[in-house]
């Protein structure tokens, strides 16, 4: 499908060898990550929050960087190597949220707990 696609681009094999090493990349890493036990990420999980936090506030200095078409700074960019620091934190939420919620579940209706989830949350 990528090679129909790119097609009438020049070095169109170039896109087709990148995206097929990419895919072969993440099934690997798919496979790694459903071999771990999250539940190990539980006791490091208000490390994973400030980790967070950092890593939302440093894309927003200029080691944050972005594409002229769109405006925004959401890269890292390390030579041609680029990460996202929004897809790391979106893994670093769950894992975080859920231990939170599994803090407060017997108390849960209180509303500090609840100001509590939505400043997390937030």
């Amino acid at each position: 499908m990528i090679s129909s696609a790119v097609r009438s681009l020049d070095n169109s094999n170039k896109y087709v060898i990148v995206q097929t090493s990419a895919l072969i990349i993440g099934i690997g890493l798919a496979f790694l990550i459903a071999e771990l036990d999250y539940e190990n990420f539980a006791s490091i999980s208000k490390y994973l929050y400030a980790a967070s936090v950092v890593l939302l506030i440093l894309v927003l200095t200029p080691l944050g960087t972005g594409r002229v078409e769109t405006g925004g700074q959401s890269w890292f960019r390390f030579g041609f190597v680029g990460v996202q620091p929004a897809e790391l934190v979106k893994i670093a939420f769950i894992i975080t949220f859920a231990r939170h919620l599994d803090s407060v579940k017997d108390n849960i209706n209180n509303f500090k707990n609840v100001a509590l989830l939505a400043v997390h949350l937030g």
